[in-house]
């Protein structure tokens, strides 16, 4: 019998799943990843923005959609003392024929942990939008053979990375720094990281202090 852990043609079968095969399956990915990291080591194409990430004007070009969003997703990384990394937000119109459109991804339920008082990351969200009408997989992140036409859009919001570490021994000058990026919010600095920032973009250190002092507490 195939090993239960391996099998990721549908969700995963946890009736059959036994201590017996934890290690096996373990040992069966490292092997395979393995072999697969020995494949790109091997290739000795120099890597470029093209050959990582297909530019969306290739894309474009290439296919019948359109893009009418591809950006950082703001505020979606845990807050920490190291702040988690942030996902991407886009959203692809199907501009002629027809297509379909699957989803394998992961978090659509819980966004990726913190660690060590680190907050979580945001959860993958993914939205359809046919005949006008918007709607949300069964199993939030994951559905297949979604049949579009033309005019439909698919928007996906990625996870964002758990935090590492009490927020409130984040950096201030590096919160100062993603609320100035845009990153995240006045709000989100000072609820998520306790970090005042003033209207001309510095840190408020009194306030800043006090601040944390009280959530400290709570």
């Amino acid at each position: 019998m195939t090993n239960p852990l391996l099998d990721i043609s549908s969700l995963p079968r946890f009736n059959d799943i036994s201590p017996n095969h934890v290690v096996p399956a373990i040992e069966a990915m490292i092997s395979n990843h393995r072999q697969q990291l020995n494949i790109l080591l091997d290739d000795n194409t120099n890597p470029n923005f093209t050959s990582l990430v297909v530019p969306i004007e290739i894309m474009e070009q290439s296919f019948p959609v359109l893009y009418h969003r591809y950006a950082l997703r703001e505020g979606s990384g845990g807050a920490g003392c190291h702040r988690g990394g942030f996902g991407l937000e886009y959203e692809v119109e199907l501009r002629h024929a027809e297509a379909r459109a699957s989803f394998v991804m992961d978090h659509g339920r819980y966004g990726p942990q913190g660690v060590r008082g680190g907050k979580d990351g945001a959860v993958n969200t993914v939205t359809v939008w046919r005949n006008g009408e918007a709607s949300v997989p069964p199993h939030l992140s994951k559905q297949q053979d979604i049949p579009l036409q033309s005019g439909d859009r698919v928007v996906v919001a990625t996870p964002g990375g758990g935090g590492y570490g009490d927020p409130l021994t984040r950096d201030p000058d590096a919160v100062k720094m993603d609320v100035m990026l845009e990153r995240y919010t006045h709000d989100q600095a000072k609820e998520w990281f306790g970090v005042i920032i003033t209207t001309d973009g510095e840190v408020d250190i009194t306030a800043t202090r006090e601040q944390r002092k009280q959530a400290a507490t709570h």
